[in-house]
This record gives structure tokens, C-alpha cells and sequence, in this order.
């Protein structure tokens, strides 16, 4: 019997939804469901977890019943069901209202996805339809720890709806809940004895992760800005979360003065409060690759597959080890290398964050380790872990925050110093510099009517030349020597490197962080 439920579901899977193998704890995680059984699914992100619930109803013997998904967020629920009816061919509706449930009668609709508002509100007359429950799935279940409580009081009531399908089994999945939340999900779902728990490594090898500092939004930034003046519709794909709308539009609205009216196409937004067909022009835009750069809140996030995403920004510390884990998890969902890149800063919001999410920042050990025994898993060896264990030099090409753009093969930025560079050759810098000035200028025709000099003058090389010794940082650059911009500091640093360079030690120690003995 099990034999044969089990090749029904590889079946489905091969001839419906097109995988040539499942993927770890898929199958089991459906057999569950077809035996009766409450299923917990917690595996990463980009592990096929959609795949244990949307394969339920191809697996039964009757057209009759139908799957209910309850999920969070409404950009979510409208790209999953997009998703299911291309693949099978099924129906998929999304339940606002009780005036939706006659539509639940077409048997042709096999998942009926809803929010936990109308779940446990107007929409409970779902379950009294002639049509039988099979399933009653969670999705993005750790939600119900984090936002129950005081944020959506929904979430808390879910495990409520039971009483209205007893004999139901429930299925709840997240790719990020520490063990003392997965207890709490089980026992406020009033998972039964004899219930499944499906687990995996949630290590996203692929991915490079790297805590900073913020300094400036400019500054933090730079790389990107960079990539965006040159070719904006170039650029590999960039997501980047701001905890707070209005200084996402803060970000957003410098990203596209930098991208200029030729490529501010390329750079949109995404937030809670913009209406549902907006909402889905963005992400079809961005899934396209016609929008390569979206500064968004957490409202664009969880489920949402775009696996081309090289490098994901967290400019702000969210509230939870879990969200954290949600919002990098959008990065390199093909398998490709990315990167992941969080900044910190000094804030009542940041200051309130979990102990665990402080020591992510603190990069006292490998950031990569914090955050994976916080969620209960451990980390796999990887060349490319996190900027503790290895140089950010190492992250792939398409984290542009770390790699900003220079001339050439010029080499990273020289870090803070305090004492004096090596000898170096004042002749050669000052033409590297000269030659420098020369690119910047032809990449930058805005300035085309002051010349060359309207990037760096004259006057400006040869107090760097004179000063080389003494300079380390960009601040050390724009307090020394007039003139000078911090959009180009960073070039200036690669030339001064090159020609007065400082020992490797202190270039090492100022790659992983540890700047109190320099």
C-alpha cells in the first residue's frame, strides 16, 4: 500500500510539476498527509517545500476534495497560484471573502489560499462546503511565533480552525524556526500524536555572507552606484531590504538619481501599501530582468521565487534570527554563488534586536555558524563562507557593495591606518592617477563641458602625491586634499595601494573585522 502511494507521488511529481527526482523530504512529506497524519516541513529555502502541499490533490483518488493554504502575504498567495495553474493546469483561487466560497464548488479548484484574517473570520464557512477538506496547510508557519502574539492576532487562532475539520490532518512548513518555535508552532497547530517532523540542513552553501557597519548611505552603497551610472540594465539582480518604508524610499530615491534618466528604469520598490496590480508589475518586471535592482520592506519576501538574485542587501538589522534567514534566502535560489550582504548601525530599532542577531553583527566568529545554530542546524564546510572566515574579496562578482568598480586591475582599497605606508614611487602615482582621471572622465560625459579636471584637478594629484604616505582612509583623503568627492575616494585609495602599499597582516585583519590592534 505505502509502496503504491509512494510511486503515485513520484509520478505526480515527474509527470506533473516536472521533477526528474524529489527532492529530500518532499515524498514523505506528502505521504504523511495521504495517511492522516499532522506534517511539520521545515526546510530551506529553495528546497521544494510548495511542492508538499500543491501535489496533495493530483495524489488522491477523487476529484473531490481540495487543499486549504493559509499564507501571509497577499504578493505570495497571487505568485504561487500563478505558478500552480501554468504547471498543472489546475485551479488555484484566492479566498478574500466569503463571497468567494461558491467558487470552491468548481471541482476543477483544487487549492483554496486564503489569509489568516479571512481563515479564521468570514472565511470559515470553507469548511461547512459540500466538497471535503483534505489538507489544512500553513505556509510560512514560523509567522505564527513572531506575528501572533501582537502583530497579527490571527496567526494565534489558527490552530482554532480545527474544531471544524477534526479528522483533517495539518500541514505546516518554514524554511527558518528555531527548535523552542517549532514546539510552539506544533502545539498551537494542536499537531496530534504520531505527527511527522521533516528537517534538513538549512545551510545555503552557495550563499557568502557578510556583515558591515553602516557608515553613510552613499558610502554604503558605492559600488552599486557605481554599476548603476554605467549601465543600470547590466547590472546582475540586487534585492535590497530596508526594515522601515520610509527609508527604503530613501534608498530607492538615491539608487535612481545616481542611475540617471537613462537606467532609473532598472531600480523599483515594493512595499505593503502599494496595490496588488502594482505589487505584481514590479515582481513580473523584476522576474524579466526589465527592473534589476528593488528596495523593498519585508513585504516582499517570503515564497517568492526569482532564482536569479545575485546578491541580497539587508540595510537593517530585522527583528528575528528567522526574518533574517527569509530575507538572504532570496539570494541564489537557482544554486548559483551570491551574496548576502547585512548592515548594521546604531538604532532604537537595531538595539532591540535578538541577543543572537548582536552577535551575527559583532563578527567575534563565523557569522555563517551564529546564525544556523540559532535556527537548530549547523553549517557545511564551504571555501566561501562569510567575511569572518574568508576576505570579502572572495564574494562573487555580483555583490557590487563589495566590489566597487576600478580601472583596470586595480586592487582593493587600502583600510584604516594610523601609521605610515611603505616607500612608494611618487611618479608612478601621480600618472596612475593622472590615467585614472582620464576614465572617470570618459565614463562621465555629464561633466564633459570642465574637462578632465572637473573630476580631479590638477592641483588636487599633486597634494595626494605629496600626502600619499599619511593617507588611509576615505576620510583621511577628503580632510587632506580639496576637491576631492567621495564617489572617486575609493578609486584614489586602489592607486595610492598600489604604489604605497601597507603589510598584509593589516590588510587581512582589516577584511575580517578586527580593527582594535590596528
Amino acid at each position: 500500500m505505502q509502496a503504491n502511494l509512494m510511486d503515485r507521488v513520484c509520478r505526480v511529481g515527474k509527470d506533473v510539476f516536472d521533477y526528474d527526482t524529489l527532492r529530500q523530504g518532499q515524498a514523505d512529506a506528502v505521504l504523511g498527509i495521504l495517511n492522516g497524519q499532522d506534517v511539520f516541513v521545515g526546510l530551506p529555502t529553495g528546497a521544494g517545500k510548495t511542492f508538499c502541499f500543491q501535489a496533495i490533490p493530483s495524489c488522491l483518488d477523487s476529484d473531490e476534495p481540495f487543499v486549504i493554504v493559509i499564507s501571509p502575504l497577499t504578493a505570495l498567495i497571487d505568485d504561487q497560484i500563478a505558478r500552480y495553474t501554468t504547471t498543472t493546469g489546475y485551479k488555484a483561487i484566492h479566498l478574500k471573502s466569503a463571497n468567494d466560497i461558491n467558487t470552491v464548488a468548481d471541482k476543477s479548484v483544487k487549492l483554496v489560499y486564503t489569509s489568516p484574517e479571512v481563515a479564521v473570520g468570514e472565511g470559515r464557512g470553507i469548511f461547512t462546503t459540500t466538497r471535503p477538506v483534505c489538507a489544512l496547510v500553513v505556509d510560512e508557519a514560523h509567522c505564527i511565533p513572531e506575528w501572533g502574539p501582537d502583530f497579527r492576532v490571527a496567526f494565534a487562532q489558527i490552530g482554532g480552525l480545527r474544531a471544524h475539520c477534526l479528522n483533517t490532518p495539518v500541514m505546516a512548513l518554514t524554511a527558518s524556526a528555531s527548535p523552542n518555535a517549532v514546539e510552539g508552532i506544533k502545539k498551537d497547530l494542536l499537531f496530534r500524536e504520531g505527527n511527522i517532523h521533516i528537517s534538513g540542513s538549512l545551510d545555503r552553501p552557495n550563499l557568502f555572507l557578510v556583515s558591515k557597519k553602516k557608515i553613510a548611505m552613499q558610502k554604503d552603497f558605492l559600488g552599486l552606484l557605481q554599476a548603476l551610472r554605467k549601465d543600470g540594465r547590466a547590472i546582475e539582480k540586487q534585492l535590497i531590504y530596508v526594515p522601515i518604508r520610509n527609508q527604503a524610499m530613501d534608498v530607492w530615491k538615491m539608487l535612481q538619481a545616481h542611475a540617471g534618466d537613462r537606467f532609473k528604469a532598472s531600480v523599483a520598490y515594493f512595499h505593503s501599501s502599494m496595490s496588488p496590480d502594482l505589487k505584481a508589475k514590479v515582481l513580473k518586471r523584476f522576474k524579466d530582468a526589465e527592473v534589476r535592482v528593488v528596495v523593498a520592506t519585508v513585504a516582499f519576501g517570503m515564497g517568492i521565487d526569482i532564482p536569479d538574485i545575485s546578491c541580497v542587501v539587508v540595510y537593517g538589522l530585522p527583528k528575528s534570527m528567522s526574518q533574517l534567514y527569509q530575507e538572504i534566502g532570496r539570494a541564489g535560489r537557482s544554486g548559483e554563488p551570491a551574496t548576502a550582504v547585512v548592515f548594521a548601525g546604531k538604532c532604537k530599532e537595531e538595539e532591540d534586536a535578538e541577543d543572537c542577531l548582536k552577535q551575527f553583527v559583532a563578527k567575534r566568529s563565523c557569522i555563517r555558524a551564529v546564525m544556523l545554530k540559532e535556527l537548530g542546524s549547523q553549517a557545511a564546510d564551504t571555501d566561501h563562507c562569510c567575511s569572518v572566515c574568508q576576505e570579502e574579496a572572495t564574494a562573487p562578482r555580483g555583490a557590487y557593495l563589495l566590489h566597487p568598480r576600478v580601472p583596470k586591475t586595480a586592487k582593493r582599497a587600502a583600510a584604516t591606518r594610523k601609521k605610515k605606508r611603505q616607500e612608494g614611487d611618487k611618479k608612478k602615482l601621480e600618472k596612475s592617477l593622472y590615467e585614472l582621471r582620464n576614465e572617470l572622465f570618459e565614463d562621465d560625459m555629464t561633466i564633459a563641458h570642465v574637462g578632465p579636471a572637473g573630476v580631479i584637478s590638477d592641483s588636487a594629484i599633486i597634494s595626494i602625491k605629496t600626502q600619499a604616505q599619511s593617507i588611509h582612509t576615505v576620510e583621511d583623503l577628503c580632510k587632506k586634499v580639496k576637491g576631492v568627492s567621495e564617489d572617486i575616494a575609493p578609486f584614489i585609495l586602489d592607486k595610492i595601494e598600489q604604489e604605497f602599499p601597507e603589510p598584509i597582516i593589516k590588510r587581512r585583519r582589516r577584511a575580517l573585522g578586527d580593527l582594535t590592534n590596528v
